[in-house]
């Protein structure tokens, strides 16, 4: 299987993201002296329906302060901050792309949770933890970079503890192809693997896990979408958006993505999935 991780890294790395991030943060009258986990949801909070999907999906799987989280494709730290902020778990995240590692411990230091949070640059598909290390492993929008998809799902499963949880909240194909380019992880379809949530669901059963819950999310993604675009339309969005991460392509994805939802080129979906006491096979 080819290996696209430089692609990857070069997709979303851009060399002076810690910069642009203060400088719009001061742009829009946030004390970046004394910054809180709230000033930075417009920016860090990659994934469609921003910080109350996460709130919904954390008060689903019942995350709690005992939780030892795994949060993969960390991004800048958004998910692990909320986690740690709100619910005191302790957070490791993880990203392929250093620059966000490096992002999300400075803006994780400048908030004051560096005790809870930590974050390095590690491949999901080959991470340096020890087996059954995690109560809980946070999957928000990563898989679609992620060609071998049995290779994620059988590290998730070796990490994750017995009664443990996987959060995931990704997005799918859907049955009409082919998706419309650039979108968040992808300028082209180069660097895009999406593959049907039937066939996630499959491999995840096939190494032992149990699905708990799962919820199509497409519709709320798609009013999500469509009210933001509302608010650019009618100049109703301030200096803290995806366009800090993702620059000048950032105008794109928002039409695209309501494109790829309405014509079901692509599916969002919400599960949790439980690793039984018993022992699942992530060998196979």
């Amino acid at each position: 299987m080819p290996d696209h991780s430089q692609d990857i890294q070069r997709h979303y790395s851009h060399g002076n993201l810690l910069t642009r991030i203060l400088d719009a943060l001061t742009a829009s009258d946030k004390d970046i002296a004394a910054m809180k986990v709230d000033d930075l949801y417009g920016i860090d909070q990659m994934h469609i329906g921003g910080v109350m999907a996460t709130r919904k999906l954390a008060t689903r799987a019942s995350t709690c302060s005992d939780d030892k989280v795994l949060d993969v494709g960390c991004g800048i730290g958004g998910t692990s901050r909320l986690l740690a902020s709100e619910l005191g778990c302790r957070v490791t995240g993880i990203d392929l792309t250093e620059e966000y590692c490096r992002v999300a411990a400075d803006l994780t230091d400048r908030t004051g949770l560096a005790s809870l949070v930590r974050f390095q640059a590690a491949n999901a598909l080959d991470t340096p933890f020890e087996n059954a290390h995690f109560t809980q492993i946070w999957c928000q929008h990563i898989n679609m970079n992620i060609a071998d998809k049995e290779g994620l799902l059988r590290e998730m499963a070796r990490v994750l503890k017995p009664g443990g949880k996987l959060i995931l909240h990704e997005i799918f194909s859907g049955d009409h192809q082919p998706i419309r380019y650039p979108v968040p992880w992808a300028p082209s379809e180069s660097i895009s693997h999406l593959c049907s949530c039937q066939e996630y669901r499959d491999r995840l059963r096939a190494l032992g896990l149990k699905e708990l819950y799962r919820h199509n999310h497409s519709d709320e993604a798609l009013s999500w979408w469509e009210n933001r675009a509302k608010a650019i339309r009618n100049n109703n969005i301030n200096a803290l958006g995806p366009q800090v991460i993702f620059g000048k392509s950032a105008p794109e994805f928002g039409p695209n993505l309501i494109h790829n939802l309405r014509s079901d080129a692509i599916r969002v979906f919400e599960m949790i999935w439980e690793k039984p006491s018993s022992t699942v096979n992530v060998n196979a």
